[in-house]
């Protein structure tokens, strides 16, 4: 790797298996979980996965709305948006704003984090029509909670990387 910085061997090593699980996943779904409780350091992970898989990837970096957290309609919007996708281009969707979702609800109905689980969990299947890597970042507490909320959508994660 060409930067190695003041990252932990853990975290270098952590880094390493997710560039090659991306760079291996080519232009298939590859939905990769990363869990990382540091900003600082989930900002310095992605800047370097992003050095490190260009050019060869194209990379975004999307943000969750806190009003509608829906992963699907989040990247179709990005999808539409230009044309790179139709030329077969390789990409990596690196997922944010996870961590700002309540985990409260605010009156009747459901937090902010409940429909996104739910969107997880209802939506994988439409999720295959995305041919490109994603890279969704949460919390330790948040990963628990996917994995109890959304257990398909857990189910059909090609790896966790824990920085």
């Amino acid at each position: 790797m060409a930067h190695e910085g003041a990252l932990s061997e853990v975290n270098r090593d952590a880094l390493e298996n997710l560039l090659v699980a991306i760079e291996a996943s080519g232009r298939r779904l590859g939905i990769y979980i990363a869990v990382c409780n540091d900003p600082q350091l989930k900002a310095e992970i992605i800047d370097r996965y992003e050095q490190e898989l260009s050019p060869a990837f194209r990379h975004y970096r999307l943000t969750l709305d806190v009003d509608e957290p829906s992963l699907k309609a989040l990247l179709m919007a990005q999808v539409r948006s230009g044309d790179y996708f139709q030329q077969d281009g390789q990409a990596v969707m690196t997922i944010l704003g996870a961590e700002q979702l309540r985990s409260r609800r605010s009156g009747v109905g459901r937090s902010p984090q409940e429909i996104f689980f739910g969107y997880l969990q209802w939506t994988r299947e439409g999720l295959q029509d995305f041919p490109f890597a994603i890279v969704l970042w949460v919390t330790d507490d948040m990963q628990k909670q996917l994995i109890r909320w959304a257990p398909d959508f857990w189910s059909w994660r090609r790896e966790v990387v824990r920085f």
